[in-house]
């Protein structure tokens, strides 16, 4: 009896190692990874130059306006922009909890095909990338209960921690991105003669 349990344990294993080659997608053409590539670095360059930098951050959830609707305009109006600003708050949350989950797919499939980058460092990104998100998550919370002018801590361990991803990332994708374009270069050499 016990046999047959450890056999049908092994055959259960095998066939979901079957099962995992066979979804796994064959390596891909050096013009596939700089697409990848490509990809990727327009997320990061979204992340960097149009959702992160922090004179925009410190725009969304400056006080200043909130002060001054306050001050100048009716009940309504102060309504609608608490809304509007709120509504506004989240989309960027959105925007770039989607920018990092691209850089998050990208970072899967490669570190896949790269045999040197080590378990340490693939759950150090890990880590990291799942911080983040988790981070996003908690931004979110925080901007539907307190509205976008009581989250300023959430804010601002949402955006180290955007920073510290956008600089892995960069260093990552310098490297994938030199050994694409040595493998494209080997694969022309080869091809030419």
């Amino acid at each position: 009896m016990i046999g047959l349990i450890i056999s049908l344990l092994i055959a259960a294993s095998l066939l979901v190692l079957l099962l995992l080659a066979a979804r796994r997608k064959s390596a891909p053409s050096a013009e596939g990874s700089g697409q990848a590539v490509i990809d990727a670095r327009g997320a990061l360059d979204r992340l960097k130059l149009g959702l992160l930098p922090p004179e925009f951050v410190a725009r969304l959830y400056d006080r200043r306006d909130l002060d001054f609707v306050l001050a100048c305009t009716p009940a309504e109006v102060q309504r609608r922009f608490l809304a509007e600003r709120k509504r506004i708050a989240l989309e960027w949350v959105s925007r770039v909890r989607n920018e990092i989950a691209e850089l998050r797919r990208f970072h899967t499939e490669q570190s896949r095909l790269h045999a040197n980058i080590g378990v340490r460092s693939e759950l150090a990104l890990a880590f990291d990338f799942a911080l983040f998100l988790m981070a996003c998550r908690m931004l979110e919370l925080a901007l539907r209960i307190r509205g976008p002018y009581g989250v300023q801590g959430v804010v601002n361990w949402t955006m180290s921690a955007a920073d510290r991803l956008c600089t892995i990332s960069e260093k990552s994708l310098d490297v994938l991105a030199a050994r694409v374009s040595v493998r494209r270069e080997t694969d022309s050499v080869g091809a030419a003669s």
